[in-house]
């Protein structure tokens, strides 16, 4: 019982620290499908996979995209396929089917947890007597006894300190910023963003200012990507080096896909600043591998084409 909480706190432990999360639909919140879990799995699925979960008559389906057959198997909850296998629920119970729909792991564990890596599940079942739960390798299809081992959680050794009323840089290097800062934003190995006379800018380990102290606000979410504000304007930045500026305002900054917000709506740019889908939506995952339709469908995106996953139920 106790390993299993400790699974459980770990999980959480491990989306607070992630912290990139945006907010979930609040229409979305209690239904069938964890959207949590959809987000991981849509992140490392296949776009292209012939095999996608869809939801229809009060039941999750699988849909092959190629022979426009659908499994004849009927799912409470169904999510996307890593290589051969997909999680489903059935009866309140998870269990883990093959690509026939055949069940590989049957449907009795009440809970499950994916791995950092992506390709391990935990399939957690507790009974009054002792933990029963087991581990999955979604590559090799083997289901083994969990064994659970406490991870050190590591933290790098770059931090701020702080001499009168101004604070400095140490990074982990040993190169260290003089304390010019009235606030430090975030250190990143390399640089660190922070507030001098009331503007925000960039100053890299030799302390050379790469980003000029010139805005007024600034989005950062401890990746490569960065935006700074003037006026109306954000310019976009890569480990500090200016990649474009618009009046569009950043609400996520990871793989590559530059989430903006124009109005109540979502899209996202590439690198060089070009809209990268040709419709906007209501919301888009971080990962931006779902969003949400303009008619209230979550769908999974793929080059601009969309597979409706799901669609909220009129009032």
């Amino acid at each position: 019982m106790k390993r299993s909480l400790l699974i459980l706190l770990t999980l959480l432990l491990t989306i607070t620290a992630k912290g990139q999360y945006q907010e979930i639909p609040l229409q979305f919140r209690n239904y069938p499908f964890d959207f949590r879990n959809l987000e991981e799995f849509s992140a490392s699925m296949d776009p292209s996979d012939s095999l996608k979960p869809f939801f229809q008559d009060n039941k999750f389906h699988y849909l092959n995209t190629h022979s426009k057959k659908v499994l004849s198997q009927q799912f409470d909850v169904a999510y996307p396929y890593y290589k051969q296998y997909a999680v489903v629920k059935q009866n309140g119970k998870y269990g883990i089917i093959n690509r026939n729909g055949e069940f590989v792991v049957q449907p009795i564990y009440w809970d499950f947890l994916i791995d950092d890596n992506e390709i391990t599940l935990e399939m957690v079942n507790i009974s009054r007597q002792q933990d029963i739960s087991k581990q999955f390798d979604m590559l090799s299809g083997k289901l083994t006894d969990y064994i659970f081992s406490e991870n050190v959680p590591m933290f790098g050794n770059d931090h701020a300190y702080k001499e009168g009323k101004k604070y400095g840089v140490i990074f982990d290097k040993g190169a260290t910023i003089q304390p010019i800062f009235d606030t430090v934003i975030s250190i990143n190995n390399d640089f660190a963003i922070g507030k001098r006379s009331g503007k925000y800018g960039a100053i890299n380990s030799l302390g050379i200012v790469e980003i000029p102290f010139v805005y007024e606000n600034v989005f950062y979410l401890f990746t490569p990507y960065c935006a700074f504000k003037n006026g109306n304007e954000w310019s976009y930045f890569k480990n500090l080096k200016l990649l474009f500026s618009t009046k569009m305002q950043p609400t996520d900054l990871t793989k590559n896909k530059l989430i903006f917000k124009k109005g109540n709506y979502y899209n996202y740019f590439d690198e060089t600043g070009r809209v990268m889908l040709t419709a906007d939506y209501n919301w888009i995952s971080d990962n931006s591998c779902i969003a949400i339709n303009k008619h209230n469908q979550l769908v999974f995106l793929d080059n601009n084409k969309e597979f409706v996953y799901y669609t909220y139920p009129s009032k």
